[in-house]
């Protein structure tokens, strides 16, 4: 979806290590208050961010989404898969439901 709106890759990294920082470096570093279970996974200890990073995604992409769009995509990008977007509830966001112009199903 950011990819569509910014015409370009938006978290590329060149390698797992890398990919981590650029993606803390937009989305912030999860910590256990905003994802309690991330000290459980594996190598968790070892790659970990060495700083704590706020999220920079809202200030990154404003010019490219309206606030509906930015809401459904931190939404979908949520690090705690309990807290992240499901298919069935980012139908209905607000994106999809209330703003211009509206959805319109396919014709063929």
């Amino acid at each position: 979806m950011l990819e569509l709106f910014c015409g370009k890759p938006v978290f590329q990294g060149n390698d797992e290590i890398h990919q981590l920082e650029v993606i803390y470096s937009i989305m912030g570093t999860p910590d256990e208050t905003v994802w309690p279970a991330v000290k459980d996974l594996p190598w968790y200890e070892l790659v970990k961010p060495k700083q704590a990073l706020p999220s920079k995604f809202r200030d990154s992409f404003t010019k490219w989404l309206s606030p509906a769009a930015l809401d459904l995509a931190e939404g979908l990008l949520e690090f705690d898969v309990r807290k992240r977007l499901s298919a069935d509830d980012a139908i209905m966001a607000k994106y999809f439901v209330e703003e211009e112009p509206a959805m319109v199903m396919p014709t063929q």
